[in-house]
Formats: structure tokens, sequence, C-alpha cells
């Protein structure tokens, strides 16, 4: 397996670069990151680069990646302003859907790290979602309807 982590700098992109350090089966692992990692990292390949569509597809090309772990999504306006979040969670995702994307792309798996403000809060919302629910009511935060549109985005990508 050769996988690419984008958001290395974030809380779970580091730690899944821990964890398939560890994992025998894990022939190469590339981070990317317009920030350093947080986490130390033994054999993780780190470079920096943001969400550049033609950097990601030459990283993509270049190690033969065949899985990507998407873990850069913008959960919390706290951490940055809705104009950083609209890039990295909408930009951001269609940038690297466009770099895994293609016939010639060694690309076999995207994993999508998303949210549950996917799905929303509301009093008549069901106590329990499934990964094929929709959204029952539109977006009430522009940081919502960023994550359902780059959530959309990979379900239409897949």
């Amino acid at each position: 397996m050769r996988v690419l982590i984008t958001g290395l700098s974030s809380h779970w992109g580091g730690r899944l670069a821990q964890r398939l350090e560890d994992d025998d089966d894990v022939e190469v692992i590339v981070g990317v990151s317009p920030e350093d990692p947080t986490c130390e990292l033994r054999r993780t390949e780190f470079v920096r680069v943001g969400n550049h569509h033609a950097l990601l597809r030459r990283i993509v090309q270049a190690a033969e990646i065949d899985t990507v772990v998407d873990a850069r999504l913008v959960v919390d306006t706290a951490t940055a302003s809705q104009r950083v979040a609209h890039e990295q969670n909408v930009i951001g995702t269609m940038n690297i859907l466009t770099a895994c994307g293609g016939p010639d792309s060694p690309v076999r798996k995207l994993v999508f790290k998303s949210s549950a403000h996917y799905y929303g809060c509301a009093r008549d919302d069901p106590a329990f979602f499934t990964e094929d629910m929709r959204r029952p009511h539109e977006p009430r935060t522009r940081l919502e309807a960023d994550i359902v549109e780059a959530d959309d985005a990979v379900r239409a990508f897949a």
C-alpha cells in the first residue's frame, strides 16, 4: 500500500501517519500540508504543499500512490475564518479530487474525513443517521454548507 495523507499537520492526519508507520503492509507514506507536522514521524515523507491540484497530482504520480486519505477538513470556524474554511473545505476538496482522478491515476481508494455537520442537528432529525441518508434540512451556517458541498463532491467522484 502506498498512502498519501492530506492535512498531515492536523491532529487526525498526524495520528493516522503514526499508526500507518507501524503497519508493515504500508510501503510508502507521504504526508502533505502547508504547515509542519505537529507530531513525531519516523518514516512518513513530508511535503510542504497546500491544495494545489497540479502539485498534488505530481506527488500522486511520482510516488505511485494507490490510497489517499483526506484529513484536512476544517470543522470549526474558531480555528479558521469562513474564507479559509471555504477554501480548505470546498476548493481544497475539488483540487484533491482533480489530483486523484483521471484514467492514468494510480489512486484506487479515497478516504474522506467528513463531519457530523454534514447531517446537521434539528429537532425533527432522526436519532441516528446512516451513511446513505441525506441531510433532511438546508444548512444553517456557511460552514455546514461548505461541508455539505465538499461531501457531495466526494460522493459524485466515487
